[in-house]
Formats: C-alpha cells, sequence, structure tokens
C-alpha cells in the first residue's frame, strides 16, 4: 500500500496504539486515530506483556526497556487447592506485568490520536461518517480503515462480520489492592482452586500493588485467611466470552485485537495477541498482503481460543474425578520441562521474528 494512503484507526487502546505507532515508524503520513472516549484508559484492565510483545514489538519501537523499567517481572506461577501447594513452574522467560493504563500511556505519547469522536457508521468501500463532541457529523472515505475498537466493535457490526463463539456463564470479578502483607513474592503469581469450579489469581501488578480475580462474582470471599486488604484501587465485575470473527478483512476494513477476537483471561494472551495482529498486519501491508494476513492470523487465533477454552474449561469441571485429574496433572504431569515449555510456547510466541 502507497505510503500516502489514508487510514483511519477506530479505537486507541493497546492496539490501536501499537498500530498507529508501527505505522508512523514505517512513513506512513496520512493516519487518523479516533477513539470516542475523552481520556485514556484510567484504570488497570489487561497487565500481561508476554516476551514476543516485549522482546520483538516493543523492542522495534524502542520501548522496551521503559516497560521493564515501569513493570514487575513475574518469574513463577504457583497452584494451590484450598492452600495446599501442588506445584510450582518457573517461567522460561519472564513475563511483565503492568497496568493498561500505563500501557497507554507509553505507547501514547506524542500520537496525535482525536478524542472525543465517534465512529458512526463504515462501509467495506472505506466511507465513514464520525460525530465529534460538539455534535458535528463528518463524513470522508478512506483507503483503509481499522476497527481496533473492542468487543462491540462498531466497525464489525456496521460491515457485517459475525461474531463467532460462546460466552461464558459466570461472572467474574477483580480487584486491584494493597494487602497488609504480602500473600507471595512480587515475582511470584497465584492460581487456587475452589470447590463449585472457582478460580483465584493473585498477581502483582506493583511493589505493593496486587490484581486479584476470579470466575466468581466476589474474589475477595475467596482470599487466604492471613491476610487482608487496606486499600482498594479499583475494582469491578464484568462477562467473559470466547468468540473470533468470521473474517478479519472485508473490502477496505480490516478487525484486529477484541474487535476480532476475545477470550477467557486464562494464559492472559488478549492484549499481547492483539498488539501481534498490529505487528504483523503492518508487515503484511508492506507487502500488500493484507488477505494472506487475515487468513493466518485468524487460523492462528482460532487455535489459541481453543486451547484457552479448552484449559478454562478443564480448570473450573466440578466433580470428584476431575479434582483427581486436575491435581495428577498440576503435580506430576507438569513436572516435565517438555511439557511446560509447549504450553508456555502456546500462550506465550517464541521468540522466532517474522512468524505468522
Amino acid at each position: 500500500m502507497d505510503k500516502n494512503s489514508k487510514i483511519l484507526i477506530v479505537g486507541a487502546g493497546p492496539v490501536g496504539l501499537t498500530l498507529h505507532r508501527l505505522l508512523k515508524k514505517e512513513g506512513f503520513t496520512r493516519v487518523r486515530h479516533i477513539d470516542k472516549n475523552l481520556t485514556a484508559a484510567q484504570e488497570s484492565r489487561a497487565i500481561a506483556i508476554h516476551t514476543f510483545t516485549l522482546e520483538v514489538i516493543l523492542k522495534e519501537l524502542g520501548l522496551q526497556e521503559e516497560f521493564k523499567q515501569r513493570g514487575t517481572p513475574i518469574q513463577r506461577f504457583i497452584f494451590e487447592e484450598k492452600n495446599e501447594l501442588l506445584h510450582t513452574v518457573t517461567l522460561p522467560r519472564f513475563l511483565c506485568s503492568i497496568g493498561q493504563n500505563i500501557t497507554e500511556e507509553i505507547l501514547g505519547r506524542d500520537l496525535p490520536v482525536q478524542r472525543g469522536i465517534e465512529c458512526l457508521y463504515v462501509d467495506v468501500h472505506g466511507n465513514a461518517r464520525l460525530k465529534r463532541q460538539d455534535g458535528l457529523i463528518e463524513e470522508d472515505q478512506y483507503d483503509l480503515i481499522v476497527g481496533a475498537d473492542g468487543t462491540h466493535s462498531i466497525v464489525r457490526q456496521m460491515i457485517g462480520v459475525d461474531f463467532l463463539g460462546k460466552s461464558y456463564v459466570q461472572t467474574w470479578s477483580l480487584k486491584d489492592v494493597q494487602f497488609d502483607h504480602s500473600p507471595t513474592d512480587p515475582q511470584t503469581a497465584m492460581i487456587q482452586f475452589f470447590d463449585d469450579g472457582v478460580l483465584l489469581f493473585i498477581m502483582a501488578i506493583g511493589p505493593k500493588t496486587f490484581r486479584v480475580f476470579s470466575n466468581s462474582p466476589d474474589c475477595e470471599k475467596f482470599l487466604p485467611k492471613d491476610i487482608k486488604i487496606e486499600s482498594t484501587y479499583w475494582s469491578a465485575n464484568y462477562h467473559v466470552h470466547c468468540r473470533i470473527a468470521k473474517t478479519y478483512a472485508k473490502g477496505k476494513c480490516v478487525l484486529m485485537g477484541d474487535a476480532a477476537h476475545t477470550s477467557s483471561p486464562v494464559g492472559g494472551t488478549g492484549m499481547n495477541s492483539g498488539m501481534e495482529d498490529a505487528y504483523l498486519f503492518v508487515k503484511a501491508l508492506l507487502k500488500d498482503d493484507i488477505q494472506s494476513w487475515a487468513s493466518k492470523r485468524r487460523r492462528y487465533e482460532k487455535n489459541l481460543l481453543f486451547w484457552t477454552d479448552s484449559i478454562y474449561e478443564f480448570f473450573t469441571k466440578k466433580g470428584g474425578f476431575h479434582r483427581f485429574l486436575r491435581r495428577f496433572l498440576l503435580k506430576y504431569v507438569m513436572k516435565i520441562g517438555a511439557i511446560q515449555k509447549v504450553l508456555f510456547n502456546k500462550f506465550s510466541r517464541p521468540l522466532k521474528k517474522g512468524a505468522s
């Protein structure tokens, strides 16, 4: 695609910002970037930065060291059932834990994002209708429109792409808190299993701040009894989905990030996979190979969603047999280094540049 082509990016989360910065780096000069929200994310939201994202994408953008300095390295995961230790996994490469608000701050620095502008309409011919905060309606035509506008993407809806899959029945809850004392050291994340298929995750997102989240409406209820919450910085309840767009490219429009695929928090793949969408899309754009990108990314992410869904369903299955099987796998099978490596690489892509 000509680097003087008109491009519209809808959505200024981590995926849209990554795309914008990559396009700028490659010399695309006519990028318009809009978001209906007046401000960037103020909450921590997605917190996991995987190795490929950190050491390939962010490194190419010159941001790797800042993410390392401002994030918390997660080196280990411990698995417990009702406070009984089942297994400790040491990661082959660390996970960077950092709030989405900080991620957006770093990625969005010096980018001309136009906020308070809502996308009302787009079509596959590149036409767009936008509404400014003062109510003025703008109409224009673009050579490329990118929907990076989240799970409820207006771009996806306007171009008539089905969002295939399912929604989980559980209501999830999360809290960002400071404890009276740490339940684990900041470089060790904790996953606990309880009756009725309840999971509890605890992971540091700062020196004294921890993310607690669960597939229960009240994550605090399942915290270890010997720790107390001193401060709560943010809390939310939400629903989780496992869905994928029927196609990622239609006419002059493309979808990426949560607009194209969304999954359970298992593996922390959502934001990373979306940022990888943007990274590989720009590589494909330079070769005028968008359709190949769309096909390969959808195939890759369909497989990824299968794994995140399967592991989530396995972790939350009720009954004595599934509890026994889960304990056996975590206590014995997960000790095998080759299996740990396969699972790690399933969620955190191996460091092989140019992979699709």
